[in-house]
């Protein structure tokens, strides 16, 4: 089996299967600061078209196998771009989750409270996906003079606090950390964003 990356032939350990090739030479990548674009295997490219499928094939079946990758920065900045838009929309849906709970429908504020949640965990993922894709350290980065590492711990025990408070059917107390604490983890968020878009700046430009 041949190999190629952006176009030049490499040497891998043998592999069965086509995912074990491209998790070793996405490793590979990763280590350059760069992601894995498009796969092609005997010709086809297996990005988008049944790569589930494809990544359990044997190796012995292929022939060829062509990656081509690019910067992880430009790709990181996009989706933490995307992050920011998903809060800065959320915080809508959370101004009226406090509206329902003060005003005491307790079913409109769960379904808010369902989608801000979702979306929520959507901007996390970003982050420590961006974080991951960059192979940065949560521990080294700074987030206004707090490591990251401890910045999204504090946030994820916020958010596991809400889900308490949801449980024991405290509107009050729900709305308060809705309305008031809720303000640190929005800012902390932000400031993991730009401390990641900072870095996959500097990465696009070296």
């Amino acid at each position: 089996m041949n190999v190629s990356l952006d176009g030049l032939p490499i040497n891998v350990t043998t592999t069965a299967t086509v995912g074990e090739l491209v998790e070793q030479v996405r490793t590979q990548a990763c280590s350059q600061g760069q992601v894995i674009l498009s796969i092609l295997v005997d010709g086809l490219d297996i990005t988008d078209d049944d790569l589930e499928k494809w990544l359990a094939s044997s190796t012995d079946d292929v022939e060829q196998v062509e990656f081509q990758t690019g910067s992880a920065g430009p790709l990181v900045i996009d989706a933490l771009d995307q992050a920011l838009s998903v809060l800065d929309d959320t915080d809508a849906t959370r101004a009226k989750v406090v509206d329902s709970l003060t005003a005491g429908s307790s079913r409109e504020a769960s379904e808010g409270l369902a989608t801000c949640f979702a979306r929520w965990h959507q901007v996390h993922t970003a982050i420590a996906q961006s974080v991951n894709l960059l192979g940065l350290d949560v521990r080294a980065l700074q987030v206004d003079g707090v490591s990251m590492e401890e910045t999204l711990t504090q946030i994820t025990e916020l958010l596991a606090q809400v889900k308490e408070v949801l449980q024991a059917d405290d509107q009050v107390l729900l709305a308060d950390l809705l309305q008031y604490e809720f303000d640190r983890a929005i800012d902390a968020w932000k400031g993991a964003i730009d401390t990641v878009k900072s870095c996959a700046t500097n990465s696009s430009i070296a």
